[in-house]
């Protein structure tokens, strides 16, 4: 941009044309990393980056005002629209990781844009120095990046893509605030009018990066989720078979290495009769039972795989088959002291369970495959009972 260019109204309308442009490809990238039925926080995120695309536009909208001797207007409104865009990111934020926006944060938002304007009009009107009112003006746009720092490092889950973009790009935003003033300023070298074209140019990349972030950090959370889908039994929550076998060849490598582990394949008892007596929502009432138990009794280093129907697989790192006893029969007391509350029945659940001893150098299907030998034999002794894969173990 020449010179001779700067605080001219049709630079500025090519300048504004740019920026919503740029704010409307933030917002749509968020809505396509959106599931076809977002959730309630999904949806106030929608809500805030709709917010943010229309106070970007205002804003551009109130810096245009300079042209027309507003120039006071402009400086005041335009700085607080900016300030508002910031907190939507951080407000944005705050809904990807399911935080409430409470009104005392609200308040506490509005004094900040109200403080910042009193302070504008009386350094524009007043006291009419710039030397003070960008600092004041920037600083104030540093606090909810700060805060949305803070946010993201105590919310920050391991392995998340979508945390590590959305903490890069709020820490770039924090470095170059101190810097793209000058470095703006020293190109465009413009006159007292430019200066609220450089603080747009400034704002827009700052609001640009931190909501852009934010767009991608939710698509990066899609991808995960359709990832975890993928190996998920959407009914029970469960790992699926497609998972088991995907992860089989890291339990080889740990067994070869010396670790004890143990399959246990487990067989709900008289499913088929649940199902035809009380109808399929009984039986599915009955696996999320099932396996919400399994959960609250198994640690987070066990698997807990739904094999097929009613079956259920286990992978048990650092049991031998005996050693899975004690565990098995805490789980058979749990089942028979928790029935299924259904429609306003006690539903009993049990099960029959083999155990087998995954090997060095063994292929997993053979493993599945004792184990479920002893499954069988559990079945036929007379169910709701553990059989181990070495000869005569029962219990």
């Amino acid at each position: 941009m020449a010179v001779a260019e700067i605080g001219s109204l049709q630079s500025s309308i090519l300048f504004s044309v740019l920026v919503l442009f740029i704010a409307t490809t933030a917002y749509l990238l968020f809505i396509r990393s959106l599931p076809g039925q977002p959730n309630a926080y999904q949806r106030r995120a929608l809500q805030l980056f709709s917010w943010f695309f229309l106070t970007e536009f205002l804003a551009y909208l109130v810096y245009c005002l300079r042209f027309i001797d507003l120039h006071l207007f402009s400086v005041v409104c335009n700085n607080m629209l900016y300030l508002c865009g910031v907190y939507l990111f951080y407000c944005g934020v705050r809904l990807r990781y399911q935080l409430e926006i409470s009104s005392r944060l609200l308040g506490w938002i509005a004094v900040h844009v109200l403080g910042l304007a009193a302070a504008l009009f009386w350094f524009t009107a007043v006291h009419n120095d710039i030397f003070i009112r960008l600092p004041l003006a920037l600083g104030s746009f540093c606090i909810p990046v700060l805060i949305t720092f803070s946010l993201i490092r105590q919310q920050q889950r391991p392995g998340n893509l979508g945390d590590r973009v959305l903490l890069l790009c709020t820490v770039v935003a924090l470095l170059l605030l101190p810097l793209l003033y000058p470095i703006f300023g020293y190109l465009l070298r413009p006159d007292q009018q430019g200066q609220l074209m450089v603080m747009t140019l400034v704002t827009l990349t700052l609001e640009t990066l931190c909501i852009g972030g934010l767009a991608i950090s939710y698509i990066y959370d899609l991808i995960d989720k359709l990832r975890s889908d993928a190996n998920t039994d959407k009914l029970t929550q469960s790992s699926n078979r497609r998972y088991f076998f995907k992860v089989a060849p890291q339990f080889q490598q740990r067994v070869a290495a010396g670790e004890n582990i143990s399959l246990v394949l487990l067989d709900i008892d008289h499913f088929k009769q649940l199902n035809d007596s009380y109808g399929h929502q009984a039986g599915d009432a009955v696996l999320r039972h099932f396996a919400a138990l399994l959960r609250q009794l198994l640690t987070k280093t066990d698997l807990i795989v739904r094999y097929g129907g009613e079956e259920f697989l286990l992978v048990l790192p650092g049991y031998t088959p005996a050693q899975t006893l004690p565990l098995l029969q805490q789980f058979q007391a749990l089942l028979r002291q928790s029935p299924l509350h259904y429609e306003g029945e006690d539903l009993a659940v049990r099960a029959s369970y083999g155990v087998a001893a995954l090997h060095a150098g063994q292929d997993i299907d053979h493993c599945v495959h004792r184990a479920d030998l002893a499954l069988y034999q559990a079945k036929a002794n007379g169910r709701d009972m553990v059989v181990l894969d070495s000869p005569g173990a029962t219990s």
